[in-house]
């Protein structure tokens, strides 16, 4: 059976949310850019991952994170 790369439906439309909350969490302090790249980056960690449920929440938690050690207020 081959890894899925590609998120389902219902998880790409969560992953545009998170990252549009990140964006707008993020605003004037992080370019959209870096924002973006790190969910990338985030995102590949979880390839291959059985169960995707909290994929997104996992993620968004985990990029605010790195956003935040990275980009302090």
């Amino acid at each position: 059976m081959a890894q899925e790369t590609q998120p389902h439906v219902d998880e790409a439309v969560q992953l545009r949310t998170v990252e549009a909350a990140l964006k707008r969490r993020f605003a004037g302090r992080v370019p959209d850019e870096t924002i973006s790249r790190e969910v990338d980056e985030g995102l590949r960690e979880f390839t291959g991952a059985r169960v995707r449920t909290f994929v997104p929440v996992l993620l968004q938690k985990q990029v605010t994170e790195r956003l935040r050690r990275t980009h302090p207020a």
